[in-house]
C-alpha cells in the first residue's frame, strides 16, 4: 500500500518546502526527479492549484491503480462539455482544447472498436516487416555525414526518422515528415499558451488540413494504410466520419513523432556521457534490448497522462470528488524506490518489466512494438557505424521544460570518419 501520511485535502501548496507543482514549469526552475521523490515519500497523491487545480499522482501502485480502471478515472475529452462536462478534459492539463484525440481521449465500447481497428498495425508481427525499411532509412540519413564526421543526432536522426515510418504508415509521402514534426516538437516543448505554442497550434492545423486531403483520397481510393482501414470502417454501426478520421490520424502521427525521437535523444547523450557503458554495448549487441528498457524508464519520453475521477472516489488517502482531475506521472512511478532498486541510476542489464514509460491498463500506448523497433533500428546503426560519437555538450539543447515530452532540440556530435 502507498504511504497516506498526509490528511485528505493537503495541497503541493500548502506544504512546507515544496512550491505548487506544475509539470509544465521550465526545468531552469526545478528538478522533476526530486521534487518527484518527496512526493512520492510523503504525499504520492497531491494536489496543487496549477492550471485550474489537479492532483499529481507519483506512486507506482497508485499510478497502475489509476491507470487500469478507466470506470473510476476516465480518459474521456467532452470538448464542448455537452456529454459528462468540460471538466472532463482528456489526456492533457491544461487539456488541448481544439480537438479530440481518438482513441486516447475516450473510453468504453466506441474505444475497443477503434483500438481493434489499430491493433493490427502495431502488433510485434505486423512490426517486423518495417525493420529493414526502417534500417534503410537510418543508413540513408547517415550516409550524408559520414564523410564529415559530423552529425546532429536529433536533427539529423532522431527526428526524421521515426517521423517518416510515421508519415509512411498513415499513408503520407514519407518526405513531408518536416512539415509535420517541426509544430508537433514546437507544441510539446513550449509553454502552454505562448506564442510559440499558439503559432505550432496554427500550424498543425495546417497538418489537420492535409490529413483531411488524404481521409477524402482514400475514401475515393483505399490502399494499404492506416487511413484506409480508418475511413473503410464503422464505429458502432455508423461510418466514421471525415472529422473522427482525421482526429485517429492525427493521435497516430502525434503519438510516432516526438516520443520515440525523445528515448532515443535521452539515451545517445547518456552513451556519449558513458563511454564504458557504449562500449560494452558495442562488444555486447544482445544487451541493447534490455538497455532500451532501461533507457525506457529513466527517461520516460511521455512524463505523464491525465485523466478525470468520474464519481467520488478515495486513492493514496485523498478523496476526490467527479469532474476531479488527476496527472499519472509515469517517470515519477518508474523512479519508484519501491520497485526499482536504486532508481536514478542507469543499469543496462536491469529487469524493468514492470516500468509504465508506455502507460499501464487499456489506454497503454498501442504502438509501443514500433516505437521499440525504430529505436533499436536508430541505436543499432549508430553504435555499429559511428560508435565512437562524442556529443558536443556546450552545443546540446534539451527542450526547455518536459511536461508533455522529455525531449531534446539538439545534440549536435563528432565522430571518427569510418573506413569505406
Amino acid at each position: 500500500m502507498a504511504p497516506e501520511a498526509v490528511p485528505p485535502g493537503v495541497s503541493t501548496d500548502q506544504r512546507p518546502g515544496l512550491d505548487p507543482y506544475d509539470h509544465h514549469r521550465p526545468l531552469d526552475q526545478w528538478d522533476p526527479a526530486a521534487t518527484h521523490a518527496q512526493l512520492r515519500s510523503s504525499c504520492p497523491v497531491a494536489h496543487t492549484p496549477a492550471h485550474d487545480g489537479y492532483w499529481v499522482v507519483t506512486s507506482h501502485d497508485l499510478v497502475r491503480r489509476c491507470g487500469r480502471d478507466p470506470e473510476a478515472f476516465s480518459s474521456e475529452h467532452d470538448l464542448d462539455g455537452s456529454r459528462l462536462g468540460k471538466e472532463f478534459g482528456g489526456i492533457a492539463i491544461p487539456p488541448q482544447g481544439h480537438y479530440r484525440s481518438i482513441p486516447s481521449e475516450m473510453d468504453g465500447a466506441a474505444f475497443h472498436q477503434y483500438r481493434r481497428l489499430l491493433l493490427p498495425w502495431f502488433t510485434p508481427a505486423a512490426t517486423a516487416p518495417w525493420l529493414p525499411v526502417i534500417r534503410a532509412m537510418v543508413a540513408e540519413r547517415l550516409d550524408r555525414h559520414l564523410e564529415s564526421g559530423s552529425i546532429d543526432l536529433v536533427l539529423d536522426l532522431a527526428n526524421p526518422v521515426p517521423a517518416m515510418v510515421t508519415m509512411v504508415l498513415v499513408g503520407l509521402d514519407a518526405h513531408q515528415w518536416e512539415n509535420f514534426a517541426e509544430p508537433l516538437h514546437s507544441l510539446v516543448a513550449a509553454p502552454p499558451h505562448s506564442p510559440t505554442w499558439l503559432a505550432a497550434l496554427e500550424g498543425i492545423g495546417h497538418l489537420r488540413a492535409t490529413l483531411l486531403d488524404l481521409v477524402i483520397a482514400r475514401r475515393r481510393s483505399p490502399t494499404h494504410d492506416v487511413a484506409s482501414v480508418i475511413v473503410a470502417a464503422e464505429i458502432d454501426g455508423e461510418p466514421v466520419s471525415d472529422a473522427d478520421a482525421v482526429n485517429v490520424l492525427f493521435a497516430v502521427v502525434a503519438g510516432g513523432v516526438d516520443t520515440t525521437t525523445a528515448l532515443l535523444a535521452n539515451a545517445l547523450f547518456w552513451l556519449s556521457e558513458h563511454p564504458d557503458v557504449r562500449r560494452q554495448l558495442i562488444d555486447e549487441p544482445h544487451l541493447r534490448p534490455s538497455a532500451r528498457e532501461e533507457f525506457l524508464r529513466v527517461f520516460s519520453p511521455a512524463p505523464a497522462t491525465a485523466r478525470t475521477a468520474t464519481r467520488a472516489v478515495r486513492i493514496g488517502g485523498q478523496d476526490l470528488g467527479r469532474g476531479e482531475r488527476l496527472l499519472l506521472s509515469w517517470t515519477a512511478a518508474n523512479r519508484d524506490p519501491a520497485v526499482f532498486d536504486e532508481p536514478d541510476r542507469v543499469e543496462v542489464t536491469r529487469d524493468t518489466r514492470p516500468h509504465v514509460a508506455f502507460g499501464f491498463g487499456p489506454h497503454r500506448c498501442i504502438g509501443a512494438p514500433l516505437a521499440r523497433a525504430t529505436f533499436d533500428a536508430v541505436l543499432d546503426t549508430v553504435l555499429d557505424t559511428i560508435g565512437d560519437y562524442v556529443v558536443d555538450t556546450a552545443g546540446a539543447v534539451r527542450y526547455p521544460r518536459v511536461g508533455a515530452v522529455n525531449g531534446w532540440v539538439s545534440l549536435p556530435a563528432r565522430f571518427s570518419v569510418p573506413q569505406r
